[in-house]
């Protein structure tokens, strides 16, 4: 039995080696050239608003930026409008207005803090003699 199985292993040949292949740059380009194609060429794609100085002093010293963007739709309208310097009257009213709540919650405190005594040293001892 021993030299039927030595015979078979004798036949059995040994596994073929990996097929590697390392692909490079120079294996890409021959690649795209020997089907026929044409290799790519980097292309640079700005999207960055450039300023342009000449459209500028025309303007009359405003900074303008030429925006070219598929599906951009013109310069946006501001959220915030100026009004315009606050009055001394509205500086004012503004103060009072701060100052009415602070005075509205210390006072609040303040009666909290005399109900709570009030009800702690005289009603309660009245209350439970």
């Amino acid at each position: 039995m021993n030299e039927i199985w030595g015979e078979e292993k004798k036949n059995v040949p040994a596994p073929p080696g990996p097929e590697i292949a390392i692909r490079t740059m120079e294996s890409d380009l021959r690649s795209i050239a020997e089907s026929g194609g044409v290799s790519a060429a980097p292309e640079f794609i700005d999207t960055q608003p450039r300023f342009n100085p000449d459209r500028e002093s025309k303007a009359g010293n405003k900074a303008t930026a030429e925006i070219n963007i598929a599906g951009y739709a013109g310069p946006e309208k501001s959220i915030f409008e100026t009004t315009g310097s606050i009055s001394q009257n509205e500086l004012s009213s503004a103060r009072f207005k701060m100052w009415k709540a602070v005075v509205l919650i210390v006072g609040f405190l303040l009666g909290a803090a005399i109900f709570w005594l009030l009800g702690y040293y005289v009603i309660f001892p009245w209350i439970f003699r």
